[in-house]
């Protein structure tokens, strides 16, 4: 399985490529990538948190996710997903996203990988999350302050 760090490398250089092969954009599909990298990241904090959350609508998860892992790191989520989805299903008459643009998002959801590590760490541990692995690509450890 592909972690959420490898996803977002992809997605950025992806992005960054200066060459468009014909008929494609790389930025699109970084952003498609970028995105991917977002649901994986929010499913494995619910697998890790809050397993029943998984199944339930982006929305829910992001209301669910202010309770949970703070107001910030909500915020920041409804951010990625908002403008993800957005680059992602742009119309024939719009340009994909910029190169900025990508680098940025990349940027922003490496911080809600990191903040949702520290909310995750810092919530009561249930065993029936851990099915075959850690969350979030890292294994947080029982003292909330290593």
């Amino acid at each position: 399985m592909t972690t959420v760090t490898e996803l977002i490398d992809c997605g950025r250089q992806l992005g960054a490529m200066r060459v468009q092969p014909m008929g494609m954009s790389t930025r699109l599909a970084g952003a498609i990538v970028l995105r991917q990298a977002y649901e994986q990241c929010v499913d494995e904090y619910w697998q890790w948190v809050a397993p029943a959350l998984q199944g339930a609508s982006q929305r829910n998860q992001l209301v669910a996710l202010r309770s949970y892992a703070g107001q910030d790191a909500a915020k920041t989520a409804a951010y990625l997903w908002h403008v993800l989805s957005d680059a992602c299903h742009y119309d024939g008459y719009e340009l994909p996203p910029t190169t900025h643009e990508i680098e940025h998002l990349a940027s922003r959801l490496d911080e809600l990988r990191a903040a949702l590590v520290v909310a995750a760490r810092r919530s009561p541990r249930r065993t029936s999350a851990r099915r075959g692995g850690a969350p979030l690509t890292t294994n947080p450890s029982p003292d909330p302050s290593v």
